[in-house]
């Protein structure tokens, strides 16, 4: 089988997922040349999920079209030492994507935000009930990032990935927040895969 030599590129993003098409965009804007690689077929929402077919579930579930084939590639698991890991065959409601996109091709569109208290839920605890309330071969941490350190880049992904907010439930939001500028979008912005910068992704 001959190689392909294809053009130079100054970035290589292997998997267009959520965060490999974040990195690519962000890349591509910074004026590096960039391109994708991804395993997985390129969806075409007006034919693969049009309806009737978007609910066929022999397909998309039990065959795993868009989904990571877990028959042939998997993660294992035991649930404590003593046990003899072995290879998860079903991911519940957790469905790695195998396709462009990933699963963002897929995911069920919940961006919600930890809340400030789950970033430092054992300093907190002890700060409101005392030390009493954490059993000594507790082994919990802080995070060590609290949720102002990581407030601009919840704002920053939202703002990328065309997070909207609906409603009069906009109380989670902090002041300087983007996400109430944005409007619901018909089209995900993930589905733009090509700009100035960025060669089309390459799948197989």
């Amino acid at each position: 089988m001959t190689a392909t030599k294809l053009k130079p590129v100054d970035v290589v993003v292997v998997g267009t997922g959520v965060v490999g098409s974040i990195l690519c965009k962000e890349l591509a804007d910074a004026g590096l040349k960039v391109v994708g690689l991804e395993r997985g077929r390129m969806i075409d929402p007006q034919h693969d999920f049009a309806m009737p077919y978007a609910h066929d579930e022999l397909k998309f579930d039990r065959h795993s079209d868009i989904f990571q084939n877990l028959s042939r590639e998997t993660i294992t698991f035991r649930n404590n030492l003593s046990e003899t890991a072995l290879p998860m065959r079903e991911m519940g409601s957790f469905k790695p994507g195998e396709c462009v996109g990933g699963t963002a091709a897929h995911w069920g569109t919940h961006t919600r935000r930890f809340l400030p208290w789950d970033f430092e839920t054992r300093s907190r605890t002890i700060e409101r009930y005392g030390k009493g309330q954490i059993p000594e071969n507790c082994t919990s941490q802080d995070w060590g990032i609290t949720y102002e350190e990581l407030e601009p880049y919840y704002d920053q992904f939202e703002h990328l990935y065309g997070v909207a907010s609906a409603g009069p439930r906009t109380d989670c939001l902090r002041t300087g927040s983007r996400r109430s500028d944005c409007r619901p979008c018909h089209q995900p912005r993930t589905d733009v895969r090509t700009d100035r910068n960025t060669a089309p992704v390459h799948h197989r």
